[in-house]
């Protein structure tokens, strides 16, 4: 699949806020190098916007068209000055967001949206006998919980409502 880029224009089938030589510098300021491959970066881009738009209900302000492909760009966004934020630009943090979270994924073997057992109980279920009872549970397979990484919330928290600096002036539109 192609990365379609949301720049703001709120762009058909936009599927990634940033580009992949975005990534690749953002990476790179780090000391992190990516694949050159674009094929080879492009599912981790678009996994990790997945993962933004999973905490969409949780961003400032609303979205502009109601049919647009992505969250951003968004409206009634105060910034710390008082003033909007464009309704026509992607949120730098928002980028880099996505960006930290394609290094996440690479550096660090992140699954960004795991699965979770529902039960929570360890384990899955590899064997079950009805009478007496009896049940016996695999060890940990599939029960990986959301990962923990600082660096990603630390960016986010400035365009959520749990934190950050942008706010909305007296509720959430």
């Amino acid at each position: 699949m192609a990365l379609i880029v949301e720049n703001g224009s709120i762009v058909e089938g936009a599927n990634s806020y940033a580009t992949l030589a975005q990534i690749r510098a953002y990476a790179a300021d780090r000391g992190v190098t990516l694949s050159d491959d674009d094929t080879v970066l492009t599912p981790y881009a678009i996994l990790a916007t997945d993962y933004l738009e999973s905490k969409s209900d949780l961003f400032v302000g609303k979205q502009v068209q109601t049919n647009q492909p992505l969250s951003w760009p968004r409206q009634g966004v105060i910034q710390t000055d008082n003033s909007y934020f464009p309704t026509n630009q992607i949120p730098p943090a928002l980028v880099n967001a996505q960006c930290q979270l394609v290094i996440e994924q690479v550096q660090n073997g992140v699954t960004l949206l795991p699965t979770i057992d529902r039960f929570h109980t360890g384990g899955f279920v590899t064997h079950e006998k009805l009478g007496p009872m009896e049940t016996t549970f695999s060890e940990r397979v599939g029960t990986t919980v959301e990962p923990i990484m600082p660096a990603v919330d630390s960016l986010l928290k400035s365009l959520m409502f749990i934190g950050g600096p942008w706010t909305l002036s007296s509720k959430r539109i």
